[in-house]
């Protein structure tokens, strides 16, 4: 028999899966991932980064992205929606190293996606 989130943590176990809070915790990461992509292109519209550059900007911005909400926006988000410690702390949970190569990879695709659409951009419209 499949016991509840309340008797796993009991029996010892630290991890559980619940379906509901995280599809909805799924859901707010990607509405937060495309936020911050939209922020990513409308910064990177201002200047005129393009090609490598633009995939290290976005790399950067990335980290940039985890640490704000892994210091700020994760503890908030915990005590609004009563997360507790397994929000708050994600980052520690995760690892500090795996977080900041995920939001890497994030900001790089970010960046390349961002730097192949103005390329072809340029190129289409000659």
């Amino acid at each position: 028999a499949m016991m509840n989130s309340m008797g796993a943590v009991m029996h010892g176990n630290n991890f559980y899966f619940a379906a509901g809070p995280a599809i909805v915790g799924a859901i707010v990461h990607m509405m937060i991932g495309a936020i911050a992509g939209i922020i990513f292109v409308l910064v990177a519209r201002s200047t005129s980064i393009k090609g490598f550059s633009a995939v290290i900007a976005g790399a950067m911005f990335g980290v940039l992205v985890m640490v704000i909400n892994g210091v700020v926006g994760l503890p908030i988000a915990a005590r609004i929606f009563g997360g507790g410690k397994p929000i708050s702390d994600m980052a520690k949970i995760v690892g500090w190293g795996h977080f900041t190569v995920e939001h890497l990879i994030f900001g790089m695709v970010l960046g390349l996606i961002y730097s192949l659409s103005i390329s072809r951009k340029s190129t289409t419209s000659q």
